[in-house]
């Protein structure tokens, strides 16, 4: 290893990096960083590394714009992995009049993040982040009288901008600076402070090009009053400024943006802020530099380090403190990837917006970045480890391959100049595998000689001394059981010394590898002056793929790598977490799961094909197997083969119970050695074993596909159908009671994929034909009902529907659906019990989704909807086809998942999922999941006005959400179970942009509201998880009791002020009604689609304890925010409903409202808007709107009410005027 210039030992890094253009002080620069890396490396050699002295701030990841305080929730506990909140604030905010300052909203912004709120005087090891915005691209963010006369502003189409080189306005600055320091320099909860210098905070005066290209407008105007040494002497001022007020809390420069010349600009203004002690920040920090940002398409332009901002740290990251800023990304493996190249660059504090740095996915990751961040940029004394990150660009061929867009390395160096060392990009993994480990993933390239990965551990760190460490390998597990591969490293008794080899065992996922490398010594002994080399196996084995090499002292807990993954033996088979079962045998390859429910037995029987021993790999020796499931989700007995041992594979399995005899109907589809493939079908008794000779449905000499089966129990009749191959065709057969075929297959059209369900005496077989969803109705007799109807002919390709009855003989179909290109997502249709369309079609997701299984239950109406997206998925749908709640996960993050069926329990209103899982071990498992979620979301719909809480439920114009009786509640403290006429409940929900409603319909035979003991009288109890994180007795968490007398309490003590309530009792019952204002619950309303937990539970007093009851919706208490709670979901805006009145007389559309009635009225504002584009969140004063609608029999009239602070109508970019949008759909 080499000496680090200027900060650290990276060949391909030197020879790219030249020095600066102009000006002696790079070698005053390069000399004191030579020496200052001299000395560090002799003390490194002398004694090893030491701690390094403490910081000035909290280095690691901040929320970003964080104004509602997240950071700072449930006392700072609920997102740990956050060291605080950053926010920007106005200049207008802060100094509404010259010399007036206001400091309230940054003060209580500050507490939000960094105190408690159980108690305010005590700090919640939160820091902050602030800067104060001078002039921004939209919103009114300069005080208004700094834009007039006595300032001298830029003025540009009617409208003034804030001249930065008039002399007042410096004067002007400089005073709220030194007020701003005088109120927090010093501040123990602030990390630093931001210098916003221009537009946005960035050092440029605005845009300098509209959409189409040509000059901005304002950018030219500012040209006329700003010239270039005016604004390098403002920013020079402001910098000057700002390090002369804080003395005690660092500051930081922006220095991405410019305004006129790039690089005179920031090869001046750079050097100047680090010479005054000010850190660094970048905006737009990425998950890769893909094309350096160089002019031309150059990395970095001859002659300068200032051609691609993400270059600056790389050169200055040893003298100065750098911190990043990046938006949004669509994944959270854009975050991990955006993080790990600022640990690469040197940044030492980062931050994205709130909810790109929350998920609770980047727990682990942010965990990494916090603890190696202190030690980024050359500051390597006391890391707790040192890694590299392996990448790749994702540039197109013939794209400059900077530098940066290669691995990322954190003092441990990627050396591609080796010639067998020098890896590809991968592109071959699974889906599965691609999050977010493989997101750039690097491969050996075995037929090109490619073995090795070479490393090199940075001399800081350790060089030629025998010192214990251990190497944490992050690296994908493929399809190759057996192969292995090894590190080899530079040992005090051997230069290339061979660890033990790792073994591979196809789970198809990510591992991480512990080595110990008790004599590690690293002299730069191997090939290049390397340390270290993963070496791709021997001969016969497969290419492989690392993510990550860590190097740590050996035995430390510290450093660890940014994810957990196991490392097992051949023999490991981690236990599946409850209330998820394996199902299939330890050993083999299991597929095709189906299941079917046994109303007799109250159990499920499951059944798979499974492959044993050398078949596996190949499309031969499936067989079938079986395993019973009681109603618990538990496995009730040992699973078996279905059938003897024979040539030909069984596969595809379908599964029916048959209620006259407690039997089973199977069918599955066989495939022989020779090519012959057929449908067979078999009885089964009530245990799953076999009864009598398999039945071949399908003629001889078709190939048909994979059967579908359902059972039509009031008929007594069963349905197969299937397509074949060649001619498309789709047939259909019926079945009686034992199996056998009453007639001849009949045609019902041409495709592939069909499915069937039966419903009302019916039955439909839907099925995809030419890129479009058909279905077709059949008769108990076999023979099509009427013609073949079209479900969805939409663009794009539509294939694999699933289908599940529905209620009063209908049907519902779902189906993977292109119409909008790239990966499908699933639609659904309501069909009428001829098949016809019955309602429009219903997007129901809008992410990816493959796979699709559906089942129905009668007693709820609703569906359970299960996909796979490398994981299971389900959602549950309402009765009509549509979301009944957000989707969820089923599957606890294995590596891969997919065919997934579902069957359902009408006993205990269950669903049993099954899915082929790949969990860690060679090959697939089966494993079923009982899950009671899916029934228990409750939509709390927007309401466009809100109810009176008086206990009269007149004017609820929604549905109620659900029904709690004796049948409905999961927990029922009474024997018998109280019918619905003795004690039940009708629950509606309901929100606005001020409270959630909830509403009480309770029908009592014996109601009690005034006993004179609260404990004794009839009452609603509601629970509520605002947090939704299933940690109970917390801020979040209430247990209101609310008594038919209208009496309420909170855990036993006093509701929070504002939960207001209202009750009314009558002769058979009583209603209840409680406003709980969003401020009880949040920080802010919450945006629609939000969901919390919630239960309830109803108690009857009949006066006598025997005949007392409580019920409870779901689990066993509303007390404890448990994962059996329901979900509450924020369904739709509360103001999406505008509604048109009709007018007596037309109004004049002249802009007089004044002629317009009152009511109707629908607010627009911060509050209640859906998105809210503006980063400095406009208040109600200066952006909010009032709408009204009506209509006469010739026309809709709409009139819009703008509360607007500063009105802009004459830029000549329309673009750039105020305006209200008005969408409408006819």
């Amino acid at each position: 290893m080499d000496t680090p210039t200027p900060r650290r030992t990276r060949p391909d890094r030197e020879r790219v990096l030249p020095g600066p253009s102009r000006g002696p002080w790079l070698w005053t620069v390069l000399i004191a960083a030579l020496l200052l890396g001299l000395v560090l490396l002799l003390a490194s050699f002398a004694q090893g590394a030491e701690a390094a002295p403490p910081l000035p701030y909290v280095p690691g990841v901040y929320a970003g714009y964080d104004r509602a305080g997240a950071a700072g929730l449930a006392d700072g506990t609920a997102y740990p992995h956050i060291r605080g909140g950053h926010m920007r604030f106005t200049w207008r905010s802060v100094e509404p009049e010259r010399g007036t300052f206001v400091w309230d909203e940054i003060d209580a912004w500050i507490a939000r993040e960094t105190r408690k709120t159980s108690d305010p005087s005590q700090p919640n090891g939160k820091k902050v982040v602030f800067g104060i915005v001078l002039s921004a691209l939209l919103g009114s963010t300069t005080p208004a009288w700094a834009l007039t006369d006595a300032y001298d502003p830029v003025w540009c189409e009617g409208q003034p901008y804030l001249n930065y080189a008039n002399p007042q306005v410096q004067a002007a600055i400089a005073e709220m600076v030194q007020a701003l320091a005088a109120k927090y320099d010093g501040h123990p909860d602030i990390s630093f402070i931001e210098i916003d210098v221009g537009a946005e905070g960035e050092p440029g005066v605005w845009l300098r090009r509209l959409p189409d290209g040509s000059p901005h407008p304002v950018w030219l105007a500012y040209q006329t009053k700003v010239t270039q040494e005016a604004w390098i002497a403002y920013v020079k001022f402001l910098i000057d400024t700002y390090t002369q007020a804080f003395r005690r809390t660092p500051v930081f420069y922006m220095f991405s943006g410019y305004y006129l010349n790039a690089q005179y600009e920031k090869e001046t203004l750079i050097p100047y802020a680090i010479s005054k002690r000010c850190g660094l920040k970048f905006t737009g920090l990425k998950r890769g530099d893909e094309t350096g940002g160089g002019a031309g398409g150059v990395c970095n332009p001859p002659g300068s380090i200032y051609g691609a901002d993400w270059v600056v740290p790389l050169w200055y990251s040893h003298t100065a403190t750098f911190a990043a800023e990046f938006s949004w990304w669509y994944y959270y493996w854009d975050t991990y990837w955006a993080y790990l190249n600022g640990l690469d660059k040197g940044y030492s504090l980062m931050h994205g917006l709130t909810d790109v740095v929350t998920p609770t996915e980047l727990v682990d990751v942010t965990r990494f970045v916090n603890e190696y961040a202190p030690f980024a940029g050359g500051n390597i004394a006391g890391t707790p480890g040192v890694w590299v990150a392996f990448r790749t660009s994702l540039n197109a061929p013939g794209w400059p391959l900077c530098p940066d867009s290669t691995s990322y390395e954190f003092y441990l160096y990627h050396d591609l100049s080796q010639p067998d060392g020098q890896p590809v990009r991968s592109g071959n993994l699974p889906p599965g595998s691609l999050r977010p480990e493989g997101f750039f993933t690097l491969s050996t390239d075995r037929a090109r000689g490619q073995h090795y990965f070479y490393l090199n551990v940075d001399d800081r760190y350790q060089r030629a001394t025998p010192a214990p460490k251990e190497a944490l390998v992050i690296y994908y597990d493929g399809t190759s059981p057996g192969a292995r591969w090894w590190l080899e490293y530079d040992a005090a008794d051997a230069a290339g010394k061979a660890a033990p080899p790792v073994p591979k065992w196809g789970t198809e996922t990510w591992l991480t590898a512990t080595i110990p490398l008790p004599d590690a010594y690293f002299g730069n002994r191997l090939p290049g002056g390397n340390d270290l080399r993963l070496f791709s196996g021997g001969p016969g084995d497969d290419d492989d793929q690392f993510h990550m090499v860590l190097l740590r002292p050996q035995g430390s807990t510290a450093g660890a790598p940014p994810f957990t993954r196991p490392t097992l033996s051949s023999a490991t088979n981690p236990a599946l977490p409850d209330p998820t079962v394996g199902l299939s045998p330890n050993t083999g390859n299991a597929a095709f799961p189906a299941a079917a429910y046994n109303a007799a037995r109250n159990e499920h029987l499951a059944v798979w094909s499974q492959q044993d021993g050398p078949s596996i790999g190949t499309p031969w020796g499936y067989r079938l197997w079986r395993a019973r499931i009681a109603a618990d989700g538990t496995v009730a007995g040992p699973a078996t083969p279905l059938f003897g041992s024979g040539q030909a594979s069984q596969a595809w399995p379908r599964l029916v119970h048959l209620p006259q005899g407690d039997r089973y109907l199977l069918a599955w589809l066989e495939a022989s050695p020779d090519g012959a493939q057929r449908v067979l079908a078999s009885l089964l008794d009530g245990t799953g074993a076999p009864l009598g000779t398999p039945v071949p449905l399908s003629p001889e000499g078709v190939q048909p596909g994979p059967p579908a089966l359902a059972h039509a129990p009031d008929l007594g009749v069963s349905l197969a159908a299937w397509s074949t191959w060649g001619d498309g065709a789709v047939w259909a057969v019926p079945l009686d009671a034992s199996g056998a075929p009453v007639r001849e297959p009949v045609l019902l059209g041409y495709g592939q994929t069909p499915e069937v369900a039966a419903s009302g005496g019916r039955f439909l077989v839907a099925w995809a034909s030419g890129g479009d969803i058909v279905a077709r109705a059949v008769g108990s007799d076999g023979l099509p009902v009427g013609t073949q109807a079209t479900v969805c002919n939409a663009s794009g390709l539509q294939a694999n529907p699933a289908v599940a009855p529905a209620a009063s003989g209908r049907f519902f179909v779902a189906w993977e659906d292109q119409r909008a290109g790239g990966d499908p997502q699933a639609y659904g249709r309501l069909l009428s019990s001829d098949g016809t369309p019955a309602a429009e079609e219903t997007r129901l997701l809008y992410s990816k989704a493959r796979d699709l299984a559906l089942a129905y239950s009668p007693g709820e109406d609703q569906f359970l909807l299960l996909w796979q997206d490398g994981d299971i998925y389900a959602q549950a749908l309402s009765g009509q086809g549509y979301p009944a709640s957000d989707a969820f996960l089923l599957t606890q993050g294995g590596p891969r998942e997919a065919q997934p069926f579902v069957v359902h329990n009408p006993l205990h209103e269950d669903f049993l999922a099954l899915w082929r899982a790949d969990h860690f071990v060679p090959n697939g498992k089966v494993s079923a999941h009982l899950h009671h979620a899916a029934l228990r979301a409750l939509a709390a719909h927007g309401l466009p006005v809100a109810p009176t809480v008086d206990g009269n439920l007149a004017e609820w114009t929604v549905p109620p959400g659900l029904t709690l009786n004796g049948d409905t509640a999961r927990y029922v403290d009474a024997s018998p179970r109280p019918p619905s006429s003795d004690v039940s409940a009708q629950v509606y929900a309901g929100w606005d942009a001020q409270a959630l409603y909830l509403a009480f319909d309770v029908t009592d035979d014996h109601p009690l509201a005034s006993t004179g003991d609260p404990a004794q009288d009839d009452a609603v109890e509601i629970g509520l998880d605002a947090r939704h994180d299933h940690i109970g007795y917390r801020d979040d968490d209430f247990q209101f009791v609310i008594t038919a007398g209208g009496r309420i309490f909170n855990r036993g003590g006093a509701a929070p002020a504002g939960v207001s309530v209202a009750t009314a009792v009558r002769q058979d019952g009583y209603t209840i009604e409680v406003r709980i204002p969003h401020s009880v619950l949040f920080a802010a309303t919450p945006p629609s689609g939000s969901v919390i937990g919630i239960n309830f539970g109803l108690r009857d007093r009949d006066g006598d304890p025997a005949s007392n009851a409580y019920l409870v919706w779901r689990g066993q208490s509303t007390a404890d925010s448990s994962v059996q709670y329901g979900h509450l979901r924020f369904s739709g805006l509360p103001t999406r409903l505008v509604e048109a009145r009709a007018l007596a007389s037309p109004p004049a559309i002249d802009g007089d409202l004044s002629d317009w009635p009152e009511g109707g009225e629908v607010v627009l504002n911060r509050y209640t808007a859906a998105y809210v584009a503006d980063r400095i969140v406009p208040t109600p004063n200066d952006a909010s709107a009032v709408l009204q609608a009506g209509w006469d029999p010739n026309t809709l009239y709409l009139a819009i009410r703008v509360t607007d602070d500063r009105v802009v109508t004459d830029s000549t970019d329309p673009w750039h005027d105020d305006e209200i949008e008005v969408g409408l759909d006819g």
